[in-house]
């Protein structure tokens, strides 16, 4: 009998340490959910009130909102065409996905 009180303890115990790792990519998972959703509200935004206007002055000439297009990559980078970012997206967003799964705190 006290053999099938401590597997029913140890399966509980297993069931709770699942349920704390599941809970603890909720954060990772809901940033990045609200960053994406964030930046393609933005993205509609800018291509629909900025399109016929030259700039939109916030602040005088001091900040000002312009439609600019990105020919290439982050930050203006031109390493080369669109597949080639593609490329590297598809090979680092599972990286990155690895490395906050194996790297949250146990």
């Amino acid at each position: 009998m006290p053999d099938s009180a401590s597997i029913a303890r140890t399966r509980k115990r297993r069931r709770k340490l699942a349920d704390d790792r599941s809970r603890k990519l909720l954060g990772p998972i809901l940033i990045i959910v609200l960053v994406l959703i964030a930046d393609q509200i933005t993205k509609f935004w800018a291509v629909s009130a900025l399109t016929d206007l030259n700039s939109v002055p916030l602040l005088g000439q001091f900040f000002q909102l312009s439609l600019v297009y990105n020919e290439g990559g982050a930050m203006g980078t031109n390493l080369g065409s669109s597949s080639f970012y593609l490329i590297i997206a598809l090979i680092l967003i599972p990286v990155l996905g690895f490395y906050v799964y194996h790297s949250r705190a146990n």
